[in-house]
């Protein structure tokens, strides 16, 4: 079930609101959508969460996304982050399997990681500590020390 939420104060909401004269009621969803369940969906969670939840998972995010930024940098790896975002944009690696194996989406020669709630700096680390082991083998850079300083499961 693909889904968005836009949460947003009551008074804005009446501007995209239009009479729908076959189910007698405004309709207050930007594409018309009367799909109840996922709404239902991601009520629940927020309200499960609350204010607080919400918060402690954009604050983890945006250092999980620092991390992983952090991280490539130090293993010379051109990437970029925007202030306040869980984006990281990195060039692309070379190795097809690698891209396959981690679902990277690529564009041209740069990929991105969006960094979610549920990412772990034991994954980020997995990630590079992968990332850097196939650049090494492809490019012959040696990155041994980078590599030892990552911690491993």
């Amino acid at each position: 079930m693909p889904c968005g939420v836009h949460v947003t104060r009551k008074e804005h909401v009446a501007l995209l609101a239009q009479n729908v004269e076959y189910v007698a009621t405004l309709d207050t969803t930007i594409s018309g959508s009367q799909n109840g369940h996922t709404p239902i969906f991601i009520w629940y969670g927020l309200s499960i969460k609350g204010y607080k939840g919400i918060q402690q998972d954009v604050i983890k995010c945006l250092m999980n996304a620092r991390y992983l930024r952090d991280g490539l940098r130090n293993a010379r790896i051109s990437t970029m982050l925007n202030e306040m975002s869980i984006v990281v944009v990195f060039e692309r690696p070379l190795d097809h399997e690698f891209i396959r194996h981690w679902q990277l989406s690529c564009v041209g020669n740069m990929a991105h990681i969006v960094v979610m709630p549920l990412v772990t700096i034991q994954m980020l680390d997995d990630f590079l500590h992968d990332f850097v082991l196939k650049r090494t083998k492809i490019f012959g850079i040696n990155t041994a020390k980078f590599l030892l300083a990552l911690p491993r499961k």
